[in-house]
């Protein structure tokens, strides 16, 4: 009995730890972030998070988790685990100050993807998502701060990365360039 086939499997079994991630497609928003989670998700050799935009940096989230709850979304034997929240570069709200400090704190050897797009179809397309499908009770607020022109300040949000981690850490694309050369875009990321 002791040497049943299921005893023999369950001995040999060994409890996938979480770590923590190889990436993180921090943004932009409405610049493809989904599109690139999702191709990369498709390599033999990338694990993708789910959910896509995992939020643990975030003050609210950081204060209340521990890094054990985040670890335990990247239980994988592939080589390179990554998220994509694209949150992440958007400074200009208050909730999402200080998220490169504490991503260097744990992850100070990550590397970075940033996605962007032409600033104004960025601008269009937010817009439209907030319109007929966004938050409406938070739209005058969003208006107030101008979240959209603000996410599309691509350096303004970059900045602030650059105060912890190297360029060379930082990747920058644009959704054009994964449209019209979809292959060589994903080989360089």
């Amino acid at each position: 009995y002791l040497n049943s086939p299921l005893i023999t499997a369950t001995k040999s079994f060994k409890r996938m730890e979480g770590r923590l991630p190889d990436f993180l497609i921090i943004g932009a928003m409405k610049a493809g972030t989904t599109s690139l989670h999702d191709y990369l998700d498709l390599h033999p050799d990338v694990f993708m998070s789910s959910p896509k935009e995992l939020q643990f940096f975030p003050k609210q989230s950081y204060e209340t988790k521990d890094i054990e709850w985040y670890k335990s979304f990247f239980k994988t034997d592939k080589k390179i685990a990554g998220a994509s929240p694209q949150s992440y570069s958007k400074r200009h709200i208050d909730i999402y100050e200080g998220i490169p400090e504490r991503i260097h704190k744990h992850i100070p050897n990550i590397k970075l993807i940033y996605i962007l797009r032409d600033p104004i179809e960025r601008y269009r397309s937010h817009l439209i998502e907030s319109y007929y499908g966004g938050p409406w009770d938070k739209m005058p607020q969003f208006k107030e701060v101008d979240i959209y022109m603000k996410t599309s300040l691509y350096y303004y949000q970059l900045e602030e990365y650059l105060k912890y981690f190297d360029l060379n850490q930082i990747h920058i694309t644009t959704l054009e360039e994964l449209k019209t050369n979809r292959l060589e875009t994903l080989n360089k990321v």
